[in-house]
């Protein structure tokens, strides 16, 4: 989404997005338990770093070591995090899957203690790492760093990570790390120092009745017309370019329909309106568009309408395709200009 979302090249469109999601985010999460204040999430950038691929030719970014010179890790793949950390003073980095140079990212002491906290200053108590989800077994089973699961918890919480996101409840890899004495008490504290902290400056200890105004907030401002207005907005803006040279004023969106497509989904999409259409089914639409829209240019330069069979394919992970037939006779288009290939 980040990516995308910065292609619009809009930067009041990125902040007020950021303020939809994190007001969302109180909105789903006031329970009546605890109180708010000013901020309202603690906001993460990741993943750090040089995560740029999840799949390539067989190669997963779950053990992938990069490996990177100095020059390149200072000119090409920190700038951005330095940004989050020295200009920006994000609350929290994410460390990634792949690794840098032998060792993974999450048990880095050069990158996350050298570098992050001590090289950017980034120090204060409130100022925490998480790994993301499974990179504490990954050191294991895919980096081969380790072969004991507590020596990877070990590594990855004295190299500065402070968070272990994992797929199953418990603790069970920093529980072996303690009993075998590969951390320390002091270690334990600092990790829950930062821990806490980040969870005072988002007021989780604020009492329920304190009267703030984001404790408030219900579910009446979640999905919002004006939400959904600035994420069609957002949308427009990155997908669809009028640059003037076309003729045509239309252009085709396909893509699926109510609240299909798991695959996009996956497990990061909150709770959202139900469109009555349940993943597994199967749907039909049509869309009609005029013969001269789709003209396409002989060998003699003439703009010509042939018939035939049409397929687009949608880059999606069930590589779908939508398809159509054209038929008739062969058509010369004159007063339509030559289309963009």
């Amino acid at each position: 989404m980040p990516i995308l979302t910065s292609a619009a090249f809009d930067d009041q469109v990125v902040l007020d997005i950021g303020k939809v999601i994190s007001i969302e985010t109180r909105a789903y999460n006031n329970d009546g338990r605890v109180g708010f204040d000013l901020y309202r999430v603690v906001a993460t950038c990741k993943h750090y770093a040089a995560n740029d691929f999840e799949d390539c030719m067989g190669t997963e970014r779950y053990g992938f070591d990069a490996i990177i010179t100095t020059q390149e890790l200072s000119e090409y793949y920190l700038p951005p995090f330095k940004t989050c950390a020295v200009e920006k003073n994000v609350g929290a980095f994410m460390c990634s899957y792949n690794g840098i140079n032998g060792t993974p990212l999450c048990a880095n002491h050069y990158l996350l203690e050298d570098i992050l906290r001590q090289h950017w200053n980034w120090e204060s108590d409130e100022h925490y790492i998480t790994t993301d989800c499974d990179c504490v077994p990954l050191m294991v089973t895919h980096h081969k760093f380790t072969d004991n699961y507590g020596e990877a918890a070990a590594l990855a919480m004295k190299a500065s990570t402070n968070l272990e996101c994992n797929s199953t409840p418990g603790a069970e890899f920093l529980i072996s790390a303690w009993e075998q004495g590969l951390i320390s008490e002091e270690d334990v504290n600092k990790a829950l120092i930062r821990l806490m902290t980040a969870l005072v400056t988002v007021g989780m200890f604020d009492p329920a009745d304190g009267g703030q105004e984001l404790r408030e907030i219900g579910w009446d401002a979640v999905n919002t017309e004006a939400a959904q207005q600035l994420a069609y907005k957002a949308a427009v803006s990155v997908e669809v370019t009028n640059t003037g040279k076309v003729a045509s004023d239309y252009v085709a969106l396909l893509f699926q329909k109510n609240n299909a497509g798991p695959e996009t989904l996956q497990n990061f999409v909150g709770l959202h309106k139900n469109q009555g259409y349940q993943p597994g089914d199967t749907a039909s639409s049509g869309f009609e568009i005029t013969l001269e829209r789709l003209v396409r240019v002989d060998e003699d330069g003439n703009r010509v309408l042939y018939p035939g069979y049409y397929e687009f394919f949608v880059d999606l992970d069930a590589k779908s395709t939508v398809s159509f037939t054209l038929k008739g006779s062969p058509v010369l288009i004159e007063e339509f200009p030559q289309p963009r290939n």
